[in-house]
């Protein structure tokens, strides 16, 4: 179960960043971008990166998690007064990867090739210490933080939280350097990748899914950066004004043709794969093929592994029909991708995988317009791909006697 601390941040903060753009606010937020000040340090490139985030928060949820910040803003003086040492010559060839606690296998996106070269190799769970004690040096950059910015409460504490996680590897492990995943959205990326670097450390990080243009991603920083296409390197470099060193192209696992599907002949018409969509969205999903089942075609749905509501909703939807819905962590997408003809998704990454094993893919036009709109102005990568809209597809079931 998460801490009651994960929960509190996901209700206030998580909820106001995705998908809550409108087409106009995507012109308006690069102005914004556009706006800000080349950052002189890592602590104006974090706390632009904070106010980047902070731009989609309303007013009354800044306040609530600026009092929940200030809150605990005394149990972090705490900890800065019991900061301890670490060793400050890293152990060489030492390198850690952080495991994230909802992913517990991202074997197929890790860039192998580069692990490869390091002779010390070890995955460490995502520790969450929130609130625990610090190392001096991230102490030194705390209170510089602090005194740059006494007043964010939120900002702080964010800092101060990550601060503690990395302070625990330090202390504990002494790597090289630290693989971390899923931290584009860490505003204290910048004074983290400083701490590192200044004792001849790395902080890396990698892509884990298609990334579509979003404000949150902005001035991200670190050592060293891993990216499945060119493409990208522009997006972050020139739109996101990220400070990464050094970019990586790599292609992972999961995007290399790995399996024969070739031959397989189809039991579904279609199998839709759902990434976070709103319930509005998978109601109209499920009416769609609702239609497309009345029509003799067999569907099937995907719910994400980590979207149980989705789940609910699909099986009070589809109760009394024969439409499929698979189970993401006991079911394996080479067995869902083979007996599909159309794969359906609108921010899936499923959707490459499928078009690498030569997949026909049909990108969701259909149960959010809006949404399929900002991701053609945020240059979503797979809309370059071949490919069919979900509207078409609907209109040439319906068409047929």
């Amino acid at each position: 179960m998460k801490p009651w601390y994960d929960r509190l941040h996901e209700k206030f903060a998580s909820s106001s960043i995705k998908k809550k753009e409108t087409a106009d606010d995507i012109k308006k937020w690069q102005d914004f971008i556009k706006e800000i000040k080349e950052p002189r340090d890592y602590i104006e490139a974090s706390y632009d990166r904070y106010r980047c985030r902070m731009y989609h928060f309303s007013t009354a949820k800044k306040f609530v998690m600026n009092v929940f910040g200030f809150g605990a803003l005394f149990i972090e003086f705490f900890y800065i007064l019991t900061a301890k040492d670490h060793k400050h010559e890293p152990e060489k060839g030492k390198v850690l990867i952080e495991r994230a606690r909802d992913i517990p296998d991202y074997s197929d996106i890790v860039p192998e090739d580069e692990l490869s070269k390091y002779r010390n190799l070890e995955v460490i769970d995502n520790f969450n210490k929130k609130f625990a004690p610090i190392c001096k040096t991230a102490r030194k950059m705390l209170l510089e933080c602090i005194k740059a910015h006494p007043f964010s409460f939120f900002y702080i504490y964010f800092i101060y939280m990550e601060l503690a996680t990395h302070s625990h590897i330090l202390i504990n492990y002494n790597p090289e350097v630290v693989f971390v995943y899923i931290n584009e959205r860490n505003i204290a990326s910048p004074v983290l990748t400083s701490m590192y670097e200044n004792e001849s450390r790395e902080l890396c990080s990698f892509m884990h899914g298609e990334y579509p243009l979003q404000l949150i991603m902005a001035f991200m920083s670190f050592s060293k950066y891993y990216v499945w296409d060119d493409s990208y390197i522009n997006m972050f470099r020139n739109d996101l004004r990220c400070q990464i060193k050094e970019y990586v192209v790599y292609t992972p696992k999961k995007l290399r043709k790995k399996w024969d599907l070739e031959n397989n002949v189809p039991t579904y018409f279609c199998t839709y794969y759902f990434s976070g969509e709103s319930e509005e969205s998978v109601i109209k999903v499920a009416e769609a093929l609702l239609k497309f089942h009345k029509k003799g075609k067999q569907c099937s749905v995907r719910p994400h592994p980590r979207d149980l509501l989705h789940r609910k909703l699909l099986e009070e939807t589809f109760k009394g029909t024969d439409i499929c819905i698979e189970n993401a962590l006991e079911f394996p997408l080479k067995d869902s991708l083979g007996r599909t003809e159309y794969v359906v998704g609108l921010q899936s990454t499923v959707l490459s995988e499928a078009f690498i094993e030569g997949k026909q893919i049909v990108l969701d036009d259909f149960s959010d317009g809006e949404h399929f709109d900002i991701l053609q102005m945020q240059k979503f990568n797979v809309l370059n791909k071949p490919h069919l809209l979900f509207s078409e597809l609907i209109n040439q079931v319906c068409a047929e006697s």
